[in-house]
């Protein structure tokens, strides 16, 4: 992690270095269009249950899951580019519509309400979505003629929503709704037609920071995850 946020600083260094070239501010362009994504979720996480009902038990039960979920979703972006030569800068927002579903697992337990062992199973569904999905981004680019290729860097921000099914008995527990910020890395290719037609082809690497969530009912249980994204994505616009 640590050296992926430090590559995730080498291209914003390229890119004030840009910005400090002679690069008239008349010639920023426009561009606006929508994007196709396919991308895979790969999230790992800890639920520590502290189960007051068992006498004795002074440390919680960690239960660990990974989960891995392949997503295609589609977004829209505006953004403002420049270029002096063959040298370019670009920056941007994109924004994800709607909400996805970034999986859901589940487990069955033993309600051990009452200091029992021996009581009545239940299972356990843990769910979460995100939606309200917002990347803001920089794009050095060197320029070939019409095509440049380019390195990308930038922050994702979203909201997390848990839809967890947890209640029964003792080991119940409600989780809040949570946002997340996480560091982009990745790069491209584009083309600019001279009518303005704008194509993208993109790489790109989203890791998120740890999440922590403290249950407000029941035991008081505690989930840590970690989120990171991958995808690739094809974008077409229009740049004027």
């Amino acid at each position: 992690m640590r050296n992926k946020l430090i590559s995730l600083l080498l291209p914003i260094v390229l890119a004030f270095g840009l910005i400090s070239m002679p690069v008239k501010a008349t010639e920023w362009d426009v561009a606006i269009g929508v994007k196709a994504i396919s991308g895979d979720v790969d999230s790992s996480g800890s639920e520590h249950e502290f189960d007051t009902a068992v006498v004795g038990k002074t440390t919680p039960e960690v239960n660990t899951a990974t989960h891995s979920e392949s997503v295609e979703v589609g977004s829209i972006f505006l953004e403002f580019a420049a270029r002096d030569g063959a040298f370019g800068l670009t920056t941007g927002f994109e924004h994800l519509p709607g909400s996805a579903s970034i999986g859901s697992k589940a487990r069955t337990d033993t309600d051990l309400s009452g200091g029992s062992e021996g009581g009545a199973s239940a299972t356990y569904t843990a769910k979460a979505e995100v939606e309200d999905v917002t990347t803001f981004y920089i794009d050095p680019t060197i320029y070939f003629g019409n095509f440049g290729i380019y390195g990308k860097a930038g922050a994702t921000i979203l909201d997390l929503n848990t839809l967890e099914t947890i209640d029964s008995g003792t080991n119940s527990s409600t989780y809040p709704n949570k946002r997340v910020a996480g560091g982009v890395l990745g790069g491209g290719i584009r083309y600019l037609h001279p009518s303005g037609l704008l194509v993208k082809l993109e790489y790109q690497e989203t890791n998120f920071r740890p999440i922590k969530l403290q249950s407000t009912t029941g035991n008081k249980n505690m989930i840590k995850a970690e989120i990171d994204y991958t995808s690739t994505s094809l974008a077409i616009g229009w740049q004027f």
